[in-house]
């Protein structure tokens, strides 16, 4: 079944029956990505394009019976950059994916990051949820970095990070997020763009 990306409702109602430290956590990774939003360096219209790629691309994923019933797929969009994450059992049904995906309005290119392999189960999904809180609370702690603007995605311990960012910033988060305490690896899908100094 296609990996749906959590929505805030959803998530809150969830974890009323988890414990205390996963709220908190929980609650922290809300709140970073209403500050996120508010930083966010896409023209508001490019953010509103994005979220219908997102849907889109699920609703097309979740039509497909074989990629809904066998794969689990999680799809994000950035500046119309679509990643796909996740896994198929299959290379026709990971190429699939990216053939749906490709077919959307508005999508520019397609970060295949789909893996051959069995879906995670619950267990790990819960830790790749910690590890992106725990990611989100380095990046918060680093002098000189503002971690509103990279935008990480974690896949089964392996970080996928995308954003329009300079490469001083690129140069910099990277680093960081491969000494963070369980990360497996990092793949850097950003656009470079050049800032304005502050006045």
């Amino acid at each position: 079944m296609l990996y749906r990306h959590l929505r805030v409702l959803g998530l809150l109602v969830i974890l009323t029956g988890l414990s205390g430290c996963l709220v908190f956590t929980a609650t922290t990774a809300l709140l970073s990505t209403g500050v996120a939003a508010l930083n966010d360096r896409r023209h508001f219209d490019i953010v509103a394009v994005d979220a219908r790629i997102i849907d889109s691309i699920e609703e097309k994923l979740n039509k497909d019976n074989s990629i809904e019933q066998n794969a689990q797929i999680q799809v994000f969009s950035y500046n119309q950059n679509v990643l796909l994450r996740g896994f198929a059992p299959s290379e026709t049904l990971r190429l699939r994916a990216v053939e749906l995906a490709l077919d959307t309005d508005s999508v520019r290119q397609v970060y295949n990051q789909i893996k051959i392999g069995d879906k995670l189960n619950d267990s790990q999904r819960a830790d790749d949820m910690l590890l992106s809180t725990r990611i989100q609370g380095t990046l918060i702690s680093v002098a000189g970095i503002d971690a509103t603007h990279p935008q990480v995605l974690v896949s089964n311990g392996h970080v996928f990070l995308m954003g329009l960012l300079s490469r001083e910033e690129a140069a910099a988060v990277v680093p960081i997020l491969q000494q963070v305490e369980g990360v497996r690896s990092v793949s850097p899908f950003v656009e470079y763009v050049k800032l304005l100094p502050a006045e």
